[in-house]
């Protein structure tokens, strides 16, 4: 059994006490987010993932049927009655991962009835095999299969579908059509093949043309145990032609987005672009040909190269993501692999360094290989893009959720319209003001921070370098069908489940948070052929279901397996006329000119986000998808502290880099935490809250370190002067590419003054010296000692930096008691005065001449 039908069936298992209270309600519009991330111990909302009452013996099944493909054998003809008839051949196989072999094994086809929506056929495909009406014979397969080992099979039969009368729904005489489920283990099987690899089973009947859920049911004996039934393989197919309809409006998103593997604590740099570090090379390779990237483009080309093209290259844009596609083009030229990123805040080489090798100061860096990958993949979407509609992803494939949960207009910008200017420079093309929510679904405070960009582009920014990208701002949210109505912003929506029938084309399927919880199952119970025929077929029922509204098709942002999408199904339905081409874009318009989005009132709105972000009550929907409360906290007093250094630093015209240039890389190392990458399938969701964790520890740290570099030099030894005016000195220094403007904060026992200038400006990469004077309290002895805690901080008074401790010692000497002093003084001058006058007198006298006897 593979991990990923391991690690489904750990989250079964710690959710199966719960399911069936949990799964009675649908999933509320605005779903709430967990508090902290799950663990493998640790799974609050394991039962949000899927629900484990669906299909539950392939939850724990050991024997796995899955079909290889599924081929056309003849032509398809209609006989006298007016039944169309249409030869089949399955390749399939059966594999034992018990530990016992497993015999008596039969099989036989399924189809339960009609469906006319993506919605009905996705919930179609959870349901118990015994909903399956109508079924061919069993046929048996030959053999035993022992403990590992695996059987591929081919097996035969013919669809049968009424195109002028239709068809009975009981059973015929030649057993084309039956009502009846699985034999019990006491019923005799029917055998109506050989005992041989290629099998023969009866016709399987269909009331009239249309969509249907088949399976294929795999019944057989584990060791000793009871025939019964161990699994099936589940798909969508259209049978016949169904009748014509309206044609409908279709709009197409492909999008392109995934690991940057970007190292985290990058800055920015001026004129020159700074230099790329990547913790590995894995976009050279998916760049290459026969990648995954290139495999996005070229089958997007490829399609729009064929019958109906010219219209799917009409109803689409493209989706892509701006942190991927700034990586590619910086791709261009040369980067580096490394696992640590050089300080941008190192002091400069001193001239005895320059005779010394400094490679063992420097982290160990590889070059990097997909240079000429990169400049292929540029050009070649450049010009498709030429003739293509283009939309630019949040930054980072980020939760805008999350992002405006923070609670900064300016970070919300950056991650869209910031993201969308930077396609535009790589692409030369314009960028449609259209985004998406990669969640799916759309807080109410968030749309209505996103009105308030829209309506207040220009003047809502602290930012002068992004007054630029406020032409980009976003002027609608592609969302989930079924959101509630939202204030703010124009909304258009794209097929919720037929978006889950084809994320489930990925080769690690994703699990969408906008399906209905009671209807969520491991979509690898079915076989990759099987869902990539059912995406194929929900994208045809889908475009039919309802021709009074436009249909948005969108396939998973984190798009794995490009080449299985059904996008030539799509050309083929506007190449037939089924279909009319409505780019997203073009049908945001359409919306906006029919309803414009109400003015904001900002004044009016909490500026929080408790109502998408706050703790959960019993019965709650919960997106256990997306970034956790304590992922977003941290985001958020990290986006504080990055832009506080910011502030901090000072525009200089004879230097080209500016302050929000320097730090933007940091914050968008934030959004790449708060990426939906990952997140949305069981199997990876560990890696990637690990990955958000990794990213967010090394920002931080990258930032300590930027504000750690502008600091006080402790001195080397006591201060020591003679009196409260001779100044004292210290030395500020700045480690940043930009000059600092800082005050001087101090802390010092009671009664002790200092006199520090306002502020200073250091210079970049460089020091100042700072005269400050300190008076310290008197005391009763002849020498004054006071301890002085100083530090830089912003304008605003927040410290930036560590204290240092500074003693300052004065020697009263004589100043320090002058009136004891004078006195002392005049009482010598007297005293000595009249002894000169004793000693003068005597020798006019002659006293001391005379001799004594």
């Amino acid at each position: 059994m593979t991990n990923t039908r391991l690690r489904w069936r750990r989250l079964l298992g710690c959710c199966a006490a719960t399911a069936l209270l949990s799964w009675s309600s649908p999933a509320a519009a605005t779903p709430a987010v967990l508090p902290f991330p799950q663990t493998e111990t640790n799974l609050p909302a394991a039962e949000q993932w899927l629900n484990n009452t669906l299909r539950p013996v392939e939850t724990t099944s050991d024997i796995r049927l899955h079909i290889e493909q599924i081929t056309t054998l003849e032509s398809p003809k209609t006989d006298d009655r007016g039944v169309l008839e249409q030869p089949l051949g399955l390749t399939v196989t059966i594999e034992n991962h018990s530990s016992q072999p497993v015999s008596d094994l039969t099989v036989r086809l399924q189809h339960a009835g009609e469906v006319t929506t993506a919605a009905a056929g996705l919930s179609a495909l959870g349901q118990d095999h015994n909903s399956y009406g109508w079924a061919t014979d069993f046929v048996d397969i030959p053999g035993t299969i022992k403990p590992g080992d695996r059987r591929t099979f081919l097996l035969h039969t013919t669809t049968q579908v009424a195109t002028e009368t239709p068809a009975a729904s009981t059973a015929t005489p030649t057993g084309r059509a039956t009502q009846s489920g699985n034999p019990t283990p006491s019923e005799p099987l029917t055998n109506t093949a050989q005992r041989s690899d290629k099998l023969t089973t009866t016709p399987l009947s269909f009331p009239n043309p249309g969509t249907y859920p088949l399976l294929i049911n795999l019944n057989g004996r584990i060791g000793d145990e009871a025939i019964r039934y161990l699994d099936s393989d589940r798909w969508l197919t259209i049978v016949g032609t169904p009748p014509a309809q309206t044609p409908r409006q279709v709009g197409v998103m492909w999008p392109l987005t995934g690991d940057t593997g970007l190292l985290p604590g990058a800055t920015g740099q001026a004129p020159d672009t700074a230099p790329l570090y990547l913790v590995d090379d894995h976009l050279a390779t998916e760049l290459a040909e026969g990648g995954r990237i290139w495999t996005w483009l070229q089958t997007f080309t490829a399609a729009i190269s064929g019958p109906g093209g010219e219209q799917l290259q009409q109803s689409t844009c493209l989706a892509i993501d701006p942190a991927l596609l700034d990586v590619i083009d910086r791709m261009r030229g040369e980067y580096f692999i490394a696992q640590q990123r050089p300080s941008p805040v190192a002091p400069s080489p001193q001239l005895r360094d320059l005779f010394h090798s400094t490679s063992k100061q420097l982290p160990p860096t590889t070059p990097g290989s997909g240079q000429d990958a990169a400049t292929a993949f540029i050009a070649a979407l450049s010009d498709v893009a030429q003739h293509t509609c283009v939309v630019a992803l949040p930054y980072g494939n980020a939760d805008i959720n999350a992002i405006s949960a923070i609670g900064d207009l300016d970070l919300l910008r950056l991650a869209t319209a910031g993201g969308a200017a930077r396609i535009e420079s790589i692409l030369h093309v314009p960028v449609a003001p259209l985004t998406t929510s990669p969640t799916g679904w759309i807080a109410p405070n968030t749309a209505k921070t996103f009105g308030f960009l829209e309506q207040f582009a220009a003047a809502s920014t602290t930012w002068p370098a992004l007054r630029s990208a406020t032409s980009n701002t976003p002027e609608g949210l592609l969302v989930a069908s079924g959101e509630q109505e939202v204030e703010g912003v124009s909304t258009i929506t794209y097929d919720a489940a037929l978006a889950q029938l084809l994320a489930a084309v990925n080769t690690q399927p994703l699990s969408l948070a906008t399906t209905q919880p009671d209807g969520r199952f491991d979509p690898t119970f079915d076989s990759p052929t099987a869902r990539r025929i059912t995406a194929a077929a929900a994208v045809a029922t889908a475009v039919t279901a309802d021709p009074s509204t436009p249909l948005v098709v969108l396939p998973p942002a984190e798009i794995d397996d490009p080449a299985a999408q059904p996008l030539r199904t799509i050309a083929e339905l506007f190449a037939t006329g089924a279909a009319l081409p409505a780019s997203p874009a073009t049908l945001l318009q359409q919306t906006r000119a029919q309803q414009p989005p109400n003015p904001i009132d900002w004044a009016a709105t909490t500026p929080t986000n408790s109502d998408n972000h706050g703790a959960t009550t019993a019965g709650d929907s919960i997106d256990v998808t997306a970034p956790t409360e304590l992922e977003i906290r941290r985001a958020a007093q990290q986006a504080t502290y990055t832009i506080d250094l910011a502030r901090l630093m000072v525009r200089d015209p004879k230097i080209a880099l500016t302050p929000e240039g320097f730090i933007s890389p940091l914050l968008s190392d934030l959004f790449l935490a708060l990426t939906m990458n990952g997140r949305q399938n069981p199997v990876t969701y560990q890696q990637a809250v690990a990955a958000a964790d990794w990213r967010l520890t090394e920002n931080r740290a990258m930032v300590q370190r930027l504000r750690a570099s502008v600091t006080l030099l402790p001195p080397g030894a006591v201060y020591t002067r003679i009196s409260d005016e001779s100044p004292l000195l210290i030395v500020g220094r700045n480690g940043l590419p930009l000059p600092a403007r800082a005050t001087i904060g101090w802390q010092a026992p009671p009664g002790t003054v200092l006199d520090v200038p306002a502020s200073t400006i250091i210079p970049a990469k460089g020091s100042l010296t700072i005269q400050f004077t300190a008076t310290v309290p008197q005391q009763q002895t002849t020498t004054r000692r006071g301890a002085i805690s100083m530090w830089l901080a912003n304008v605003d008074g927040v410290a930036i930096s560590d204290p240092v401790k500074i003693t300052v010692e004065t020697r009263a000497g004589i100043t320090g008691y002058a009136p004891s002093t004078l006195l002392l003084v005049l009482i010598a001058t007297v005293f000595g005065y009249r002894l000169v006058r004793f000693f003068r007198r005597k020798h006019n006298d002659g006293t001391l001449l005379k001799h004594q006897p």
